[in-house]
């Protein structure tokens, strides 16, 4: 059994690989733009990615399921409004307030499956 994952995450993580897990195992490592074809010991199997502490969304695949990795909304602009929000709240509020949505958000993207990064299945050609 086998499936085909291509990440096409943009500029985000360039910097570093992401792991690909099956049933909670390393398997691979896979780069920006690079397409890898995972060989799963049985016929159904659970695949996740991870980065840094991130996690994707964890799917169920089945032989000759196609996947894409994507950055999602929060994964582009996240930071870039989290550096908005708490210029607001610094403005507002006191540094505490700041200091608080920092924290909020990047415990968020450690502890929430799929906040950073998304893994789709590609519809097949029938």
């Amino acid at each position: 059994m086998s499936v085909e994952i291509k990440r096409d995450t943009g500029i985000i993580g360039v910097v570093s690989k992401m792991n690909i897990k099956v049933n909670d195992e390393k398997v691979a490592e896979i780069q920006n733009e690079e397409v890898k074809e995972i060989t799963l010991p049985m016929d159904k199997a659970r695949v996740q990615i991870t980065q840094m502490g991130a996690k994707s969304n964890e799917v169920r695949v089945e032989d000759g399921d196609r996947f894409v990795l994507t950055t999602t909304f929060w994964g582009k602009y996240g930071l870039f409004l989290l550096i908005i929000i708490a210029m607001v709240a610094g403005i507002l509020f006191n540094n505490y307030v700041r200091y608080g949505v920092f924290i909020v958000y990047f415990i968020g993207l450690l502890t929430v499956d799929g906040l950073n990064i998304k893994l789709s299945k590609i519809p097949s050609d029938t």
